[in-house]
């Protein structure tokens, strides 16, 4: 009995320990298909993975690319900033060193002004001086040609009576005395005369220069 009941006791422990390593083997073998699921799945998400960082580094290498044409470009704009600004200063200075220039040849030209004017005035005056001077010269030829129709006027009437005692022919004593008659009046109508023009020269004289003396210390 004992025996049998080893057996049996044998018996079932060993079913109990196929049963045991059946159900080991399902869950290995479940255990084994789901590590291959689990590793297809990552090896699906790997490339998956790798897929997409090919994708994101295919567009860093873009972005990046695109960023150094851009800093290039910025440079290049930096440096002809630079040079343009360079310029500018160049230009700046330029304009200074002409802007002083211009100044000091204002300043002189407004000094050469001031003396052409200082100078001018002086010339003006006495220009104004010569056209009065030449009004009074004016005055004065007039003067003289109407002293100069008298003088004929009274030449005239001097010969007009000449010809007229001439012409008269009666009477020796009688044309004697009227000689002298007339030759007394030429004498009175000439002193009168020179007498008349050396006080017309001795006026229109001393006014011309009393003038022209005045203008002077005017101008001086």
């Amino acid at each position: 009995e004992k025996v049998s009941h080893l057996e049996y006791v044998c018996k079932n422990k060993s079913d109990t320990m196929k049963e045991i390593q059946q159900t080991q083997e399902e869950t290995l073998k479940k255990f084994s298909e789901q590590m291959k699921a689990q590793e297809s799945c990552w090896l699906k998400q790997k490339k998956d993975l790798e897929q997409q960082y090919s994708v994101l580094l295919g567009e860093v290498h873009t972005r990046a690319q695109k960023y150094q044409d851009m800093a290039e470009k910025a440079k290049e704009k930096f440096s002809a900033t630079e040079n343009v600004q360079e310029q500018l200063l160049l230009e700046n200075s330029h304009l200074k060193a002409l802007l002083t220039q211009t100044q000091k040849e204002h300043r002189s030209l407004l000094a050469a002004c001031a003396l052409l004017s200082g100078a001018l005035y002086p010339l003006y005056c006495r220009s104004c001086a010569l056209s009065t001077q030449r009004d009074v010269l004016q005055d004065q030829i007039n003067t003289c040609d109407m002293f100069k129709q008298e003088i004929r006027a009274l030449a005239s009437a001097l010969c007009e009576t000449e010809e007229r005692k001439q012409s008269n022919s009666k009477g020796k004593k009688k044309r004697h005395s009227r000689s002298w008659i007339h030759l007394f009046r030429k004498s009175v109508i000439a002193v009168l005369a020179v007498h008349r023009l050396q006080i017309l020269c001795s006026q229109s004289c001393s006014s011309l220069f009393s003038w022209v003396d005045g203008v002077r210390e005017g101008i001086g």
